[in-house]
């Protein structure tokens, strides 16, 4: 939200307390406490309340319908056939398990969406497309190269209508900020 220029020095301030309160640990085993013991001032909690209402009503993370991850999961299937048929000097064994266990995730993902939510799977979706990207980088035929890179359009494809540009390049030049450090 701060990188998206939102202000949150209000949340900042209250972060330190609620830190505090999650990791509380000690309450509970000192001197024999058996009542309940507020953790955390109601003014605050009321803050965390508002925070996750702000955060549910601009939706950081993109709701993705039936129909996305019915196209998402076709989209695996292709990449899943194509590094199957994919072997030495292209794809090394390790890699080709790692690729794999990307698409596994993926799919795990698109099964336990109610439970995990899309920022999992964009995730692993996102290291799957680049992972690709890098075999397409690293092969000299064309005909290669294209193939793989538009299977890994494929899978990013998807979200291109769920995350918005902002996110996209908030999250880009931070990254960029980070390796410069």
């Amino acid at each position: 939200m701060e990188a998206a220029g939102d202000s949150v020095e209000h949340y900042r301030q209250s972060l330190g307390d609620w830190t505090a309160a999650v990791f509380s640990h000690q309450f509970g085993w000192q001197s024999g406490v058996t009542h309940d013991t507020p953790l955390l001032d109601e003014r605050d909690f009321r803050l965390l309340r508002a925070l996750a209402a702000q955060i549910d009503t601009i939706h950081l993370e993109p709701e993705a319908t039936a129909d996305d991850l019915a196209q998402l999961r076709v989209r695996l299937e292709d990449a899943q056939s194509l590094i199957e048929a994919s072997g030495p000097p292209l794809l090394e064994p390790g890699a080709r398990r790692y690729l794999l266990g990307l698409v596994f995730e993926a799919g795990r993902c698109i099964d336990e969406i109610r439970t995990v939510g899309t920022a999992t799977l964009r995730s692993v979706t996102f290291e799957l497309g680049g992972a690709m990207h890098a075999v397409a980088d690293h092969t000299v035929d064309e005909n290669v190269k294209k193939t793989w890179r538009e299977k890994a359009k494929g899978v990013l494809v998807q979200w291109v209508g769920l995350v918005p540009v902002t996110a996209i390049t908030t999250g880009v030049a931070e990254g960029i900020k980070a390796i410069g450090s």
